[in-house]
């Protein structure tokens, strides 16, 4: 019965040290795995997809008493389903390559 209860406590430790050094090796990987995120290039003859450049932290405002409904993302537009105040509504279209507000569909609901 000694040698199972000491069997079984070599075999927790050898356990606990395989977790331990996995843990510790992805960890230490970590910053690999970043960089193995990162896009290919494209093969020679193909062109990649570009991206805009950008365009730091946009404000979308609302009108007050508005909340927002919905945002989807429709091909290279961002849509804001916006409802209010009252019964407008209105669909906000912005540009995700440039940020820009490229329009405003504006609405009325019956009845609300």
């Amino acid at each position: 019965m000694k040698a199972v209860v000491i069997g079984l406590g070599v075999l927790i430790l050898v356990a606990l040290g395989v977790i331990v050094v996995t843990v510790a090796s992805r960890l230490e990987s970590g910053k690999a795995t970043v960089a193995a995120m990162a896009p290919a290039p494209a093969s020679p003859g193909t062109t990649a997809p570009t991206l805009g450049a950008g365009y730091g932290v946009k404000d979308v405002e609302i009108p007050p008493g508005a909340r927002i409904v919905s945002v989807r993302v429709v091909g290279p537009r961002l849509l804001f389903d916006v409802a209010g105040p009252g019964p407008k509504r209105a669909l906000m279209v912005y540009d995700l390559d440039t940020g820009k507000r490229l329009g405003t569909i504006e609405w009325a609901v019956p009845g609300q």
